[in-house]
């Protein structure tokens, strides 16, 4: 093999493991579009977490305001039932 055909071979390589690059590696402009892009997703993830967070608290304390409600109004069945008795008036729920 003569000078000639090993340099052909040489850049033969070269192409294949430039297209090997060019198909596999970023640049930093592309590294720097995806990490925006990440940046962005994170944010986004960030927020929709907060808003199930706060939809979890305002659900929890509607269901405490709900059973405080729910005792305080079986709390006034029974005292409007102890009066209808003295008072000799029929309390029918």
């Amino acid at each position: 093999m003569d000078k000639q055909d090993q340099i052909l071979e040489k850049l033969d390589k070269l192409d294949s493991i430039e297209t090997f690059l060019q198909k596999n590696m970023v640049t930093k402009e592309e590294f720097s579009e995806l990490s925006g892009k990440v940046n962005t997703l994170t944010e986004s993830v960030n927020q929709l977490t907060t808003a199930v967070a706060n939809l979890a608290k305002q659900v929890h304390d509607y269901g405490q305001e709900h059973s405080a409600m729910k005792h305080q109004l079986l709390m006034m069945q029974d005292w409007i039932r102890k009066a209808s008795e003295k008072i000799g008036i029929e309390f029918k729920l």
